[in-house]
């Protein structure tokens, strides 16, 4: 990880077994009710090769403020200031403060994909069936 300002704190993992790290804001900016901005993290990080960083919610800011992560991943090539698209989702106007932990990052292996075009997929037990199949 690369900060892009020494005011910036780099993410760690909080608690031994967490699948990801904090992101913190790098600005304080303002989020209208159906609003939709980037946030800066003043960080630049290096996926490792074979891997992906994804960008998922804080179940806490989710919750308590209505926001949402978009856009999520984060590719081994991209080298470029890590910026997180977040929407508010809530009825009020919600604040990000500089140095508020507002989403955190995954880092996760790829498993090597091959597209191959076929006339016919193999059936499965759930086969066709889409939202509600399991009974909810």
């Amino acid at each position: 990880m690369k900060r892009l300002e020494k005011s910036v704190s780099l993410p760690s993992i909080a608690k031994k077994g967490d699948a990801g790290f904090d992101l913190q804001c790098n600005e304080t900016i303002e989020l209208l009710p159906g609003e939709r901005k980037t946030v800066s993290t003043g960080l630049q990080i290096a996926v490792p090769e074979n891997h992906v960083g994804i960008i998922k919610d804080r179940g806490s800011v989710s919750l308590q403020k209505g926001l949402h992560c978009l856009a999520g991943v984060f590719d081994t090539g991209y080298r470029g200031e890590w910026k997180i698209v977040m929407a508010n989702l809530g009825k009020e106007k919600v604040t990000l403060e500089k140095g508020m932990r507002f989403c955190q990052a995954i880092i996760l292996p790829l498993a090597p994909v091959t597209v191959v075009e076929v006339k016919e997929l193999n059936e499965t037990e759930r086969s066709h069936t889409g939202f509600g199949s399991s009974g909810e």
